[in-house]
């Protein structure tokens, strides 16, 4: 039962602390912020790739190892597009890449870089 009670804990504090991020094959929504680690921006394009999406990346990291910056290319197809956030040190700030399918069964591009959120 303790068990039970410290991962419904660990998981609310998860859904908490960061944005959701849905990669599937019918749609991409991923927000990268201050917060986000080398570690998870490898396991996103890993994700990304298995669903037939290249994400590039070149982050910007501070001297505390915190994600400042980055610029990113996304390929689905032959849709591309870049974008570039410059300060994921402020609160609030995030780069979200957002793809879905189209009615043709293809990625479109819905959002990249700085966008409102849902």
């Amino acid at each position: 039962m303790k068990n039970l009670i410290l991962t419904a804990a660990m998981f609310g504090f998860i859904l908490c602390a960061g944005a959701q991020q849905v990669i599937t094959s019918e749609e991409v929504k991923v927000g990268i912020t201050g917060e986000t680690s080398r570690e998870d921006l490898m396991h996103l394009r890993q994700d990304m790739l298995v669903q037939g999406v290249d994400f590039q990346y070149n982050p910007v990291f501070d001297m505390q190892r915190k994600l400042i910056g980055i610029s990113v290319m996304v390929k689905a197809g032959e849709v591309e597009g870049q974008a570039e956030v410059k300060d994921l040190n402020q609160p609030g700030k995030a780069m979200v890449i957002h793809l879905q399918k189209n009615t043709e069964g293809k990625f479109a591009i819905t959002c990249l870089g700085k966008c409102p959120v849902e």
